[in-house]
């Protein structure tokens, strides 16, 4: 049997680097400063969690690879009318939303790394932040690239160079991709160079109060962004390449992380107030925003490609600001989601090329088949992803800081 690529691969598992996050695991002693009371920068009293990492994000990352997961798997030999195949159905319907989730938490995590880089000297340095994403980003992106393409020409479907080059330049999102999650990625670079440049001019601007204008921004962006997707959808018939790919139509879902990061860096006390006790709610106001993904087809529904956008970046900002009130947990299930949440951007990498694996092997007629390719497409992407992870992904890391310190510590 020939392996066809899935093309409808949504998946932007952006695992982000091994950042601490300030106040997650305890609840901080805010001190602020008696300049200016709105630009005052928190300091917190706190045990140091250098090398730890924030295992609310990392369950938040864990639930979006598992929608991913869910989304590209194949429908075949399981009866839509079975409860089997309804809950199938239902969550290959909506898994697309897991990108929106990792949209929100890049936004968040990597404007945090800038935000602390610009509270601790002053300005921020494109050159070494660049360098840094290089090394967590490339080296296990090539690899895969590097083993998809003897994977596909194995299989006898090579793909033209013209793809590939598209790919290496992170331009797939507007052209011809190897494969269909690496979108995603050209989004998300295509923030990396976006974001630094504006908050560097923003700094020079006001220094004074530096970020203060990145709400209006966000108004703005979230504007533009959203007439572009109506217009689009009024013009043309959806196609995921037209509607959903670009980067001028997703990159306001980023733009809400940053926002959500600039208040908790800069506006702590009124984030803090606005949390309290409402964690509950925040968590279930943005679970029933990411919901009517999984009733409606994305693809016959131009509420859901337009404005639903907009609802689904919402509900993943909710989320994440009720993750921001967790207290690490123990428990040995919880620990092991969060490890697969760790190591999401390899599982997201390594995952399409598991899942054409599994299909060529195990491709057959029976329910039994299909329950054997379910559990060696699911199992194998996350094992396969996370021992990639120690092979490629931990090792890059591990000489970045190395050789490039970061400034946000």
């Amino acid at each position: 049997m020939s392996i066809t690529p899935p093309l409808d691969l949504l998946a932007s598992a952006r695992e982000l680097e091994e950042i601490s996050i300030l106040g997650l695991k305890d609840k901080p002693q805010i001190v602020y400063s008696s300049k200016a009371k709105d630009v005052a920068v928190p300091t917190e009293k706190k045990k140091s969690t250098a090398g730890g990492r924030a295992q609310a994000l990392d369950l938040l990352r864990a639930l979006a690879i598992s929608l991913v997961l869910f989304r590209h798997m194949s429908l075949f030999h399981c009866s839509p009318r079975s409860v089997l195949g309804w809950c199938e159905n239902t969550i290959f319907r909506g898994g697309w939303i897991g990108v929106d989730v990792f949209f929100v938490l890049s936004g968040f995590l990597v404007s945090g790394l800038l935000f602390r880089e610009h509270q601790k000297y002053g300005s921020i340095s494109f050159r070494q932040f660049f360098i840094r994403r290089g090394f967590k980003i490339y080296p296990p992106y090539w690899t895969m690239l590097a083993v998809g393409a003897i994977v596909l020409w194995c299989a006898g479907h090579p793909k033209p160079l013209l793809n590939y080059l598209y790919s290496l330049v992170f331009l797939q999102n507007y052209g011809p991709f190897v494969w269909g999650p690496t979108w995603s990625l050209a989004v998300e670079e295509h923030f990396y160079i976006g974001l630094p440049l504006l908050l560097m001019a923003l700094a020079s601007w006001r220094s004074a109060k530096s970020f203060h204008a990145l709400p209006l921004v966000f108004v703005f962006m979230t504007a533009a962004c959203t007439t572009m997707r109506i217009m689009h959808a009024l013009c043309h018939d959806f196609s995921q390449e037209g509607s959903v790919f670009p980067t001028h139509l997703r990159i306001d879902a980023l733009f809400y992380g940053v926002l959500i990061s600039y208040w908790y860096h800069y506006k702590r006390a009124s984030l803090d107030r606005f949390i309290a006790g409402r964690a509950p709610l925040l968590a279930a106001v943005g679970a029933a925003l990411l919901l009517p993904a999984f009733f409606f087809d994305q693809a016959h529904t131009p509420f859901m490609y337009t404005l639903g956008f907009n609802m689904l970046y919402l509900g993943s900002g909710f989320l994440l600001m009720s993750a921001l009130t967790w207290r690490p947990s123990k428990a040995p299930f919880v620990k092991g989601l969060s490890a697969v949440g760790a190591d999401s951007y390899s599982i997201y990498l390594w995952h399409p090329i598991v899942n054409c694996l599994a299909v060529y092997i195990l491709c057959d007629a029976s329910p039994l088949m299909w329950t054997c390719y379910l559990i060696a497409y699911l199992g194998g992407s996350i094992v396969f992803g996370m021992f990639m992870a120690r092979m490629v992904e931990k090792p890059a890391l591990v000489l970045r800081d190395r050789l490039v310190p970061s400034r946000a510590r």
